[in-house]
């Protein structure tokens, strides 16, 4: 129950963190997908290492192979569209020509990485490796939920791309793309 708490916790105060962005601080879909993305990258390496773990417990070496490949396919595909959406957003060409980023721009992106690091680490040591319920599940259960997390960033980058192209709703797109991710994480509880 507590690690259940403390996922939902994580959950929260991650997509809060998009939000308060948004809102106050006017980061732009530009900065709300590269948050996603970096929070992609940080979830699959704790996912490699989760599953590292239970895939040399059971000896199950190409399995693991394949997952290390499959899921490095899907981060490319997402590193591909971030930086289609990078090329097409204003704030994206002003920091590649202009250098515009300011120190607290940069300093406000740091504290959403720390806290994603923070949450992420502690929902590893907590519900992994402390309970050790790495003795009572199986690797095929983490594959299939780390999967699921992947695919849904894989939708939100594409619909996302859709919409970057067609209208121009940066600040409501940011809050409804931060809405559908935490409504889908909150019922997936990965």
């Amino acid at each position: 129950m507590q690690n259940e708490n403390a996922a939902k916790t994580y959950i929260i105060l991650t997509n809060l963190l998009f939000v308060v962005g948004v809102l106050f601080f006017g980061w732009t879909t530009l900065i709300v997908f590269l948050g996603f993305f970096i929070e992609a990258i940080i979830n699959y390496l704790f996912n490699i290492a989760r599953l590292s773990i239970l895939f040399f417990k059971e000896k199950r070496h190409f399995d693991f192979t394949f997952l290390i490949l499959s899921q490095s396919a899907f981060i490319f595909v997402n590193t591909v569209f971030f930086f289609i959406i990078f090329a097409l957003d204003n704030t994206g060409r002003a920091l590649i020509i202009h250098g515009e980023a300011s120190a607290f721009q940069i300093v406000e992106f740091l504290s959403l990485i720390i806290v994603i690091l923070i949450g992420t680490s502690q929902k590893f040591y907590k519900g992994f490796l402390k309970d050790e319920k790495y003795k009572e599940i199986s690797s095929d259960s983490i594959a299939e939920k780390s999967y699921g997390s992947i695919i849904l960033l894989q939708f939100l980058n594409i619909f996302g791309f859709g919409l970057i192209l067609f209208f121009s709703l940066h600040r409501l797109f940011s809050l409804i793309i931060v809405f559908v991710k935490f409504m889908t994480e909150l019922l997936a509880k990965d």
